[in-house]
């Protein structure tokens, strides 16, 4: 995808740097050939050595990894250590705006609470509804629910 644009870029560039250059190399015409041969040269060469040094795999891998660093990055890390740990048994309801966007989490992303395949929720303490977080302390109370984990303005819950 971006293989147009570089080339595109670097032709600019290219020219750029020879209407620069052109005055003089001919004030010095002894290495005028040589120098045009070593630019010619060395585009492609950085051209290639870019393709091997940034191979696909790579770039998507820190690409995913970056990924896993939007929004809260400490409750991202606990919620990828409880996945490692135990993995999920179903989907998680989230109005966290991040979960849907973190790589593998984001598979259990549910749009819907009332889905059957709900096991576990996001619930955020600052829910402008307060009759939510009245129906939650309940349910936690009572062993429908039970927290997994809290961190910051997030609680982890898993659905009995």
């Amino acid at each position: 995808m971006a293989v147009p644009f570089m080339a595109f870029s670097m032709a600019a560039g290219s020219q750029w740097v020879f209407k620069r250059l052109s005055g003089k190399w001919e004030r010095l015409p002894a290495f005028r050939l040589r120098f045009r041969h070593l630019v010619c040269f060395l585009i492609p060469l950085l051209v290639l050595l870019n393709f091997t040094l940034f191979e696909q795999e790579k770039l998507i891998d820190n690409q995913l990894a970056k990924q896993r660093l939007i929004g809260d990055v400490r409750f991202n890390e606990r919620l990828y250590n409880y996945y490692k740990k135990n993995g999920f048994e179903g989907k998680v309801f989230s109005k966290y705006p991040f979960f849907k966007h973190l790589p593998v989490l984001k598979d259990y992303w549910a749009p819907e609470r009332d889905d059957q395949d709900v096991h576990y929720f996001i619930e955020d303490f600052k829910c402008p509804r307060r009759d939510i977080i009245r129906e939650v302390k309940r349910k936690l109370k009572t062993g429908e629910y039970k927290l997994l984990f809290s961190h910051a303005r997030y609680r982890f819950i898993k659905v009995m």
